[in-house]
């Protein structure tokens, strides 16, 4: 098996990265209603938010680390970097859906009973 690459392995990691933050969120998600163990509910989102921002840090400076590399080949280049990218990549999609849907496609219902149709505006 062929031994990966330092660049290689930080894409690998910068894609695992959030990952990590979710599963740590999860698993701290039952402390949000005790009282006295909410702050390991509240260091669990901390943590989600900051993994996935240096999700976003890590694979920019990755992806300039790989083409500022002059010993890869430009087909090594374009897939290690599109794989460094995947979260950035992952918020422009979601960012492109949700502007894109409309948010009031069908009427919504307030917590009194009343409807607001999407005509009202």
């Amino acid at each position: 098996m062929k031994k990966l690459k330092k660049n290689q392995l930080n894409a690998l990691f910068i894609c695992l990265l959030p990952l990590i933050g979710i599963i740590i969120s999860y698993f701290t998600d039952y402390f949000r209603m005790h009282q006295q163990l909410r702050f390991i509910y509240l260091i669990g989102v901390a943590l989600r938010y900051l993994s996935w921002i240096m999700s976003l840090v890590l694979g920019i400076t990755n992806t300039q680390s790989i083409f500022l590399n002059k010993n890869y080949k430009i087909s090594f280049k374009i897939l290690w970097s599109t794989i460094s990218l995947l979260p950035i990549l992952y918020f422009v999609v979601m960012f492109i859906i949700i502007t894109l849907s409309d948010p009031l496609k069908e009427d919504k219902v307030l917590p009194s009973g009343e409807h607001i149709s999407k005509e009202y505006k």
